[in-house]
Order: structure tokens, then sequence, then C-alpha cells
């Protein structure tokens, strides 16, 4: 006899007994309550009326219809069903579903902003203020930019009722000009009736529910319900910034302007805001999530050591005016230009996805790119390199004695044979490999770091050969692994003949053996490694083999050139970054794991750390070499310089780095396209090659 069907929505049963407990405690309270109409911004239960003890009753009969039958063909994570648009089996009122959490205890209110605009308008006595801040370069670059962004706009405590009427006066203009916009107006923020900064934090999060018609009611209502339960006790700032990531999913953009005033004076957490909002534009970045712009207005400095945004600085009224605050706001106020941005159309779910559609992850990139919905922000890393690779591919001819491949040694914990990348490169010739830990051709990988490095070369090496030695078992190292690289080195020179060897490996020790075939090898081969990943404390911070000076130690960046946080401290020479930051590539098929999924039936894992960078660096190398070696007038002058890491560096920080300064040891984020793409003259790429060549010490 088969099982019984097991419910879709068994697994949320807990979270559905909190919506129905939460839903059933508003009900006796707003009941019990004497329902009063007041034209008060905070609005709390009472004022809500009878339509909202209507809605929830409905909701709780729903709720309970559903616990008493367990009706199997209820499924939460139901797209086309559940979705705000395409109505709702538990929530039909969309007001529901950002009320129900703003009334969650402790702090069940909310600030209706919209009275606070219509206050500030009806006011007969506007407030004037100079016009530095819609003269500002940096608010143009803040609304322009199609990335997440902060702005700090600053002012002495004599300043407090201009910085309000410029953020009210920033709020209407978003308005008017259709961007979505949330805000926390200074007389708001410091009302009696918040008594911790998180609640400021969580007035925001409501408003974005209010605007957010991408988030699926009867799958994310639940959830919400638990993440605005935080008890006094609880309150945790990293708590509501994690709820403001949530909150964001679906969102193309939303803009963020929060009047701290004086919030200092009462809320001690309210000075990190700046550090918080940077991380969680990291968090959105790497999501693909909303672009965040943030406008937090102050009168108070930042405590000693806080990031420093772009700031515009506010003076006293008592100054010249250029222009007063106009009712009318037909004049007086700079248009600022908005980048337009494509929908996101998925709608997140709650689980982590084993198989992500083509939408999700980009099969061209590999990876999951900052800010990839704004049609009018900066291009990432990945997208100037498809210019880099069609300019060489122009001229690039089938491989022969003539016109060899530039030859990549990836020397990890191995490869799997079964993965359809690896199977693709081997059909077409250009792998081969070699187990160095059990001496057989037999390869393996039981860790998956191997498999992912060598992909990532693969993809961004696409005329190169590769050749694959494992040289560890796991990517932790053991007593013979040292022994083994060295063996391993030696036969890539004089076997393989390789130009390139990539590390994405490190030692807390040196070794004197593996130091001198290093040495011997690079005469004549470019040995890229990793720097190392969260090491900042140690004694060594960048591990060996990376160290030595005849080794091109790589950082990491994510994909627009921002530094990653787990870099080690950079050392005195060049420091050049890759991005590193969610790496797509090939993973074993045996080795799943939550991060692991599945796209056009193979499996793939975004990893991070300077090991994705570095076989990346060793792809670039091998577009330089093969463009060089390439049949071209004028040809490359004193071209064997590139096999050497002298002249590749050269090349790099001369050619690839903006504004780059000899002997500045800073990192130097490289940008292959500024040297070899399409938009170059490519009559002139050989002679700045030749002339950087010529010009090295001899």
């Amino acid at each position: 006899m088969p099982a019984p069907p097991i419910s879709p929505w068994g697994s949320q049963h807990v979270l559905f007994g909190v919506l129905e407990r939460e839903v059933q405690r508003q009900l006796a309270l707003v009941e019990r309550s004497s329902l009063t109409y007041v034209n008060d911004p905070v609005v709390t239960l009472k004022f809500l009326g009878w339509d909202y003890i209507s809605e929830l009753s409905a909701l709780a009969k729903r709720l309970k219809n559903l616990f008493d039958t367990a009706d199997p063909h209820f499924d939460p994570n139901s797209d086309k069903l559940l979705s705000r648009r395409n109505g709702h089996f538990l929530v039909p009122n969309p007001q529901l579903f950002w009320q129900i959490p703003a009334f969650c205890e402790p702090s069940s209110q909310y600030i209706d902003v919209k009275r606070c605009l219509s206050r500030s308008a009806d006011s007969n006595d506007p407030i004037a203020y100079n016009s530095e801040f819609w003269d500002s370069d940096e608010l143009i670059r803040w609304a322009s930019v199609g990335v997440s962004h902060i702005l700090l706009v600053k002012g002495g405590y004599q300043c407090s009722d201009e910085i309000g009427e410029i953020s009210t006066d920033l709020v209407r203009y978003l308005e008017e000009h259709d961007q979505p916009v949330v805000w926390i107006p200074y007389e708001m923020a410091i009302a009696p009736n918040f008594l911790h900064a998180d609640d400021v934090l969580k007035q925001l999060a409501i408003q974005i529910l209010q605007q957010n018609t991408n988030l699926h009611f009867d799958i994310h209502l639940p959830h919400l319900v638990k993440l605005f339960q935080v008890r006094p006790q609880d309150q945790l700032l990293t708590h509501w910034f994690d709820v403001l990531d949530f909150v964001l999913q679906g969102m193309t953009n939303v803009h963020m302007v929060i009047d701290l005033g004086t919030l200092e004076t009462k809320y001690e957490t309210a000075s990190s805001w700046v550090t918080q909002f940077l991380g969680l534009f990291r968090r959105l970045r790497l999501q693909d999530s909303a672009v965040l712009k943030v406008v937090l207005l102050n009168t108070w400095p930042l405590p000693t050591g806080s990031p420093k945004p772009p700031t515009i600085n506010i003076h006293s009224r008592n100054m010249p005016l250029h222009r007063r605050h106009l009712a009318t706001r037909s004049e007086g106020i700079r248009s600022l230009p908005f980048p337009t941005y494509k929908s996101k159309m998925k709608v997140p779910q709650l689980a982590h996805s084993d198989e992500p559609s083509s939408s999700d992850i980009d099969p061209v990139t590999g990876e999951v790119s900052a800010a990839k919905g704004a049609a009018n922000g900066p291009a990432d890393w990945f997208t100037h390199m498809e210019s880099f690779e069609e300019l060489i591919n122009a001229s690039r001819k089938e491989p022969d004695d003539y016109h060899p491949r530039v030859k990549i040694a990836i020397l990890d914990t191995g490869l799997d044979l079964s993965h359809r990348d690896i199977i693709k490169a081997k059909d077409e010739g250009r792998l081969k490999y070699w187990d160095f830990v059990d001496d057989t051709e037999a390869i393996k990988d039981d860790d998956g770091h191997g498999t992912h490095c060598t992909s990532i070369a693969l993809q961004y090496a696409p005329n190169a050969e590769i050749f694959v030695g494992r040289v560890f078992r796991k990517r932790q190292a053991d007593s013979g692994s040292c022994g083994i690289l060295t063996m391993a080195i030696r036969h890539a020179a004089e076997k393989w003949k390789v130009n390139i060897i990539s590390l994405s490996l490190g030692f807390t020790e040196d070794d004197d053996d593996l130091r001198a075939e290093i040495r011997s090898a690079s005469a004549k081969i470019l040995i890229f490694a990793s720097a190392a990943n969260n090491t900042i404390n140690e004694m060594k911070p960048i591990r060996f083999p990376a160290s030595m000076s005849e080794v091109i130690c790589i950082f990491s960046s994510n994909s627009f050139g921002r530094k990653s946080d787990f870099n080690p401290p950079r050392r005195y020479q060049a420091n050049l970054t890759f991005p590193g930051e969610k790496i797509k590539g090939a993973w074993p098929s045996t080795l799943t794991d939550a991060e692991t999924f599945v796209w056009k039936g193979a499996t793939y894992k975004h990893e991070s750390g300077t090991s994705c960078s570095t076989p990346l660096a060793a792809a670039v190398a091998a577009g330089v070499l093969e463009f060089a070696w390439q049949e071209r007038t004028p040809a490359v002058r004193r071209v064997n310089r590139l096999k050497h890491y002298t002249g590749m560096t050269e090349i790099f920080l001369k050619h690839m780095v903006d504004n780059y300064k000899v002997g500045e040891k800073s990192c130097h984020y490289v940008k292959p396209w500024k040297l070899i793409s399409t938009s170059c003259i490519k009559a002139e790429i050989p002679v700045l090659i030749s002339d950087a060549l010529e010009k090295m010490n001899n």
C-alpha cells in the first residue's frame, strides 16, 4: 500500500502556527479597544477601525480551516496562485501583508509618512535653506549611479531645521518623479512612542512592505510575523538590517531618506548605521537584489573609525541665501538623473533553490553580478571582459606548430572527469591531467576545489590548453603536500612545458625545496598564487608561495573593483586584484550540499576567495600571451619578457590599472579591457605592449 500523501506545506506548519497565534492576539486586542480616529502620524491598532477587525476575523477563519483540514492540495510555494498580482489563499487584502507585521509586539504601531508630508506641505512658515544641497555633484552622483550608494548630509546642530526641510523636499521630489522612496522624518524618529533605534529600522521595513508587490503573501507573511516579533531584550541592530535585506527581495530599487537629527543623543547604535548599510549593500549585490540608495541626514559627527561616505555639508541659513524653500517646488531645484532598472520578475523563495532558473544565474559571466538590474549602471568586470576575448578571437588561428595554444597548469585537489564542462574540454583536446597524489592518470576530486578552479580557467581562457594536477587530497594540506607540489611544478615545467601555473593554495610555513623549484620555474613560467583568506591577524597573513617575490600574488575584489573583506593586508610590492566573490564554477555531483545547484543538467557552486581570483588572473595572462603571439603588424617586441613575472606585472600595472603610479603599493584592480578590447585601436596595442617591455630595467 502506498504511503499517504504528505502536505506540501507541512514543513511550514510551525510558521503558520505563529501567524495564527498573532492574528488571534491582535484580534482580541483590537476588539477590546474603543476604536478612535485621530489624525496622528503614529498609528496604533485602536485607530484602524472595524474594517481591520473584519479582515482579521476572515483570516483567522481561513487559518483554522487550513489546520483542521490539512488540505494536501494547498501549496504555499505555488508561484502563480499566491503572488500579490494573482490572488491569495490566505490574504486577499494586500494591506494585511504589512499591517499584521507592523502591529506585532512589542512596538504595535507604525508611522503614516503620508500624514507627515501633508503636515509639512500645509505649513505656513516654510524654512529657508541654502542651495548647496541641490547644487552638489555628490547628489547628482547618488541619484544617477546604478548601484547601491549612501550619501551623508551633514550640518551642525543649528542646522537641524534646514536639514529637516531638505529631507521632506527630497522625499517629495522622489515621489513626484515616480521613484520608490521610504523615509523617517526627524519628528517621528525622536517621538516618545519609539524607545529603540531598532524601532526606526522597523518602520523602514514596514514602508518597504507597503510598496513591495513581488513577495508572496501566503509564503512570506508567516515568516515576516516571526521576524517582527522581537522582544525588547532581543533588540539587535543586525537583526533589523537582516529584515531589511529580506523585505527588499524582488524589488528593483528603493530610495531611503533618514533624518537622524539628534538621534545619537537617544540611540547609541544609530551612529553605526553607515557601517551597517555598507554591509547590507554587499549582501544585496551578491544576491542580485534591489539597488538601495540611502541618504542619511545628520547633525552629529560620525564616531571615530567609521567609514566616510560621500558628504554634503549644510551651513546655517544665517549665511547669504541663494534660494528659499518654494512651496510649489517648481523652480530652484536641479533636475536629478535616475537610471532605469530592468524588472526582476523572479520572486525569491524562502528555501534555497536547488536549480536556479537561467534568469537567476548568468551563464555568460558565471557570477551573480552586482546591480545586475541597473540598465544604465556600470557594467561589471565579466561584462567588459567579453570585448577583451572578442578582440583576441578576431585574430585567432587554429592551433598548430606555428600557433600553439597557451598552456596553463592548475595544481589543486584534482578534477571530476564526469562533469559536463570537463568532458567538453577533454573532447576539444585542450585538457590533460595527472594525479600526483596517487601517481596515476585516473584523477579524481574528493573536495571540489580543483574542479571549480579548473572550470574557471576553461571558461575564461577559451583557447588555452589546461593541464590539471592533483596535489592535495583535500583543500587542507597534509605532511606530504609540499613535496608533491614540488614534484608537480617540476613536471609542469619540464614535461608539460606550460607557460602559466595557477596555485589556488598556500602554506603557513616556507619549504626550501618548493621555494627552489618555484624560483627555477619562474625564470620562464608565470606563476600565480592566491594571497590567503581571513588571515589579517596572523603573523604571516600572506601564504607561501604567494609571499615570494617571483610569484604574482593575487588578491580578491568584487566584480566592480571593491577589495574583498577577506583579503590579507597588502604586501610591499605589486598587489593585484581580480574578482573573487560568488564566482560560479563546476562542482562534482557526488559532493552536493546546501550551496550547490544544478544548471542544465550539471552541478555548480558559487565560491568566494582569492582561490577564485587566481585562475581568472591566469586566464587574463593567457589572453595577453595569445594576443602577443598572434601574427600581426607591427609585431610585439621583446615578447619573451611576457613569460617572466616582471614583464606580465608591468603590463598589468602600466596598461590595465587606473592611475597607477610607479612604486605605489596599494591593491590594484586589473581591467584587461583598458589595453585589449574592441574599443581600442588594434594597431596601437602591440606598440603599447612593446614600449612597456622595452622600458623595463634589464
